[in-house]
């Protein structure tokens, strides 16, 4: 506790080597306890003699240059200045008010189990913690800031139009520094509402605790997976931050196990962090026979992951140069378009095989934008490092005419080449996938199938008209099958106003058109390739802007609401789904959260109406039209 508390103060982020400290800090604080209990005359000056030689010995190492070391100094110096301390005052007081024999047996059980679990818990952290492959280098850590543009060195980021543009170029390792060093203000944005999101969705600690540390066994290799310039590039990204999440373990290996996100989001499917929906389209289906590659990418890890979106564009001096639209300091991609006419995007999907350590898809992507030329070098790149979960991987090949889907497990790729046009949501098709019992599973609870079924309706008005004014409207869409309506929000539609980002990419003109905050209620911006590699940051031209911003911001709040309520007492949900309600409008989730609530506090009648409305307006999931008509039987 003392080392932590230093450490926080300080503002000295922990790594490997200053988490390992704690063990013979914790050592030094039993021995001096047990010294001093036995009561022997030279027990006080023998504590003080040690406490003082190892403060002397490891303090001014809290003085060096190298973060690894300098938290060496401050976790062993705080750590054993506290057992001293609490070994001098506290014992005393304790052997003088110290209870029973058979009470005393118990907490001493106790406090070794609980020493031995934070000794296996820092233990396992240490042992399944990477280390970076590079010596730390220190580089400029200035940015130099004119108007609406940060740079550092041959790095820019350019705020334009109500998005970030970053253009990047170099040696991986410099210019995961200076990307870093340019989006400083947006990172720690990012990762804060990231952990937030991650509290709110799995509100009690034990869980979390199972979670961070079951993902630490399923990517126990995964730096393994990663090219080294990856590797190098993520290392100076993460030696150029001010981490202030210590605790949530080393910083290089957090970073890197950040680009496994998307992985995370494959089983919370419609939990609902991440449900996307896309279009691949050429000629016959497109008004100029162009090609076009669009999607909406939903993932609700926090509003900044939308407010703060950024299309990178990367200057590669060995391959392709590209551009892609994600976050900042993510250095892989989920959509892209590369100078040779490939467009590629992902959605997750789920199989029955079983997840095993693999390279990030968001960094295979960034492969095949930097080494593919055609379709066939997607399907090698695709085929040699297939990653740990399943996916469905859009791609467009422009220059050749080509495009096709492919269905990605740990343990095989299925190509489904595309004539005209072809929806795409979050589970398989092809016979070899089609039948598996997980893919069945999503089918029959998600929203995937109804998304997919709207999609492909479209796509058939459209067949032959479509270009990237008509893609963005198919992307808003907020109707079910048929054109039939649904209320603002509904994750049945296309456009459930949960989108961290839109993007139409018209792969035979290397265009794109990005959504603005917040979703796809804001308008599009157009950048071209060829103006961004020219060094031209700024937008072209804005979109049709569709004028609804704030029920999109209303929706996001009513939902924050309904998740607050969830985590509440009776009292405070009440209040809670009442506002929420307020907020949605006629939405069945607000409804159905409505009625749960008073169902509870015994108002069975308001109840009633509440979840008969929600059944009316169609409930989202499987599960809530059970629960829904199970409560009205």
């Amino acid at each position: 506790a003392g080392s932590a508390g230093v450490m926080v103060l300080a503002g000295v982020p922990w790594n490997a080597v200053s988490l390992a400290t704690l063990v013979p800090v914790l050592g030094l604080a039993v021995d001096y306890g047990v010294f001093l209990a036995e009561g022997h005359p030279s027990a006080p000056r023998a504590v003080a003699l040690s406490a003082g030689t190892t403060l002397a010995g490891f303090l001014p190492l809290a003085l060096a240059e190298s973060p690894a070391l300098a938290g060496v100094g401050l976790a062993m110096g705080a750590g054993v200045g506290t057992a001293g301390l609490v070994a001098v005052v506290l014992l005393p007081a304790l052997q003088r008010g110290w209870p029973g024999e058979r009470t005393r047996v118990w907490v001493e059980r106790l406090a070794l189990a609980a020493v031995l679990a934070v000794h296996l818990d820092v233990g396992w952290i240490a042992l399944a913690s990477f280390t970076p492959p590079l010596p730390e280098r220190q580089l400029p850590r200035e940015v130099v800031v004119e108007g609406d543009t940060r740079s550092s060195g041959p790095v820019r980021l350019v705020r334009t139009e109500g998005i970030h543009v970053l253009a990047t170029e170099g040696e991986p390792y410099e210019m995961g520094w200076r990307a870093r060093r340019v989006t400083s203000h947006l990172r720690p944005r990012l990762e804060e509402e990231l952990f937030d999101s991650f509290t709110r969705n799995v509100p009690t600690p034990v869980f979390r605790w199972l979670i961070t540390r079951g993902s630490l066994a399923a990517g126990w290799s995964l730096e393994e997976h990663l090219l080294p310039a990856h590797r190098a590039e993520i290392q100076g990204g993460d030696d150029a931050s001010d981490v202030p999440y210590w605790l949530a373990g080393p910083s290089y290996t957090r970073k890197v196990y950040y680009h496994a996100l998307h992985y995370i989001g494959q089983a919370l499917v419609d939990s609902p962090l991440l449900a996307c929906t896309g279009l691949l389209a050429g000629p016959g289906a497109t008004a100029d026979g162009h090609w076009l590659l669009a999607r909406n990418f939903d993932f609700e890890g926090g509003v900044a992951f939308d407010r703060d979106k950024i299309v990178r564009v990367h200057r590669s001096p060995d391959g392709h140069s590209y551009a892609s639209v994600g976050f900042a300091g993510m250095i892989g991609a989920v959509s892209g378009v590369n100078d040779a006419g490939i467009a590629i995007a992902i959605n997750a999907s789920g199989s029955s095989v079983p997840p095993r350590p693999g390279t990030p898809m968001t960094l295979i992507l960034r492969e095949v934008l930097e080494s593919a030329g055609s379709l066939d070098d997607v399907e090698r790149i695709l085929r040699e490092r297939t990653g740990f979960v399943s996916e469905n991987v859009l791609v467009v090949d422009a220059d050749h005419g080509r495009a096709a889907l492919f269905e990605v497990t740990p343990a095989q790729v299925e190509r489904i080449d595309v004539t005209g046009s072809l929806g795409v949501s979050n589970h398989f098709r092809s016979g070899a996938l089609l039948d598996d019992p997980t893919n069945r599973h999503r089918m029959a609870t998600s929203t995937t199938v109804q998304r997919l079924a709207r999609m492909n309706e479209l796509l058939r008005t459209h067949h032959g008209a479509l270009d990237t004014d008509v893609a963005l409207r198919v992307l808003g869409d907020r109707a079910s099958e048929g054109g039939e309506p649904l209320p603002d929000g509904h994750r049945h539609a296309l456009d459930a106003m949960i989108a961290t980002h839109a993007v139409v990419i018209d792969a035979t003109t290397r265009t794109l058109r990005v959504s603005r905050f917040p979703n796809l209620s804001a308008g599009f911006v157009e950048l071209r390739l060829d103006d961004l590699l020219a060094g031209e940051l700024h937008a072209r031209s804005v979109g049709s802007v569709a004028g609804d911003a704030p029920t999109a911001l209303a929706m996001r709040e009513g939902r924050e609401l309904l998740r607050a309520a969830r985590r509440s007492g009776a009292a405070r949900a009440d209040s809670l789904t009442a506002r929420a309600l307020i907020s949605m409008g006629d939405h069945p989730e607000a409804h159905f959260e409505r009625g749960r609530v008073l169902a509870e506090r015994g108002e069975l009648d308001e109840a009633r109406e509440h979840l008969r409305r929600a059944l009316e307006l169609v409930p989202e999931y499987a599960h809530q039209r059970e629960q829904i008509e199970a409560w009205l039987r």
